[in-house]
């Protein structure tokens, strides 16, 4: 997601899982929304080190695209 873009979102209640995208109004003005991927879980220990994340000390496995504006 790129600033810029549109995104529509829908309302699903249920569990919440690893890698799942929420979108939450920021809880001091409601305006402003907030995309976010889930990378912990209750009771998990996370740390991030530079681009690497850990949870309970090992190393988040994934795929990143990174793309620059130049």
């Amino acid at each position: 997601i790129l600033p810029g873009d549109s995104l529509v979102g829908t309302r699903i209640f249920g569990e919440i899982k690893r890698g799942d995208v929420i979108i939450f109004n920021y809880p001091l003005k409601k305006t402003v929304s907030y995309v976010k991927r889930v990378i912990g879980l209750p009771g998990e220990k996370i740390r991030i080190d530079g681009h690497k994340i850990f949870i309970n000390g090992q190393e988040l496995s994934e795929q990143r695209v990174i793309i620059s504006d130049s």
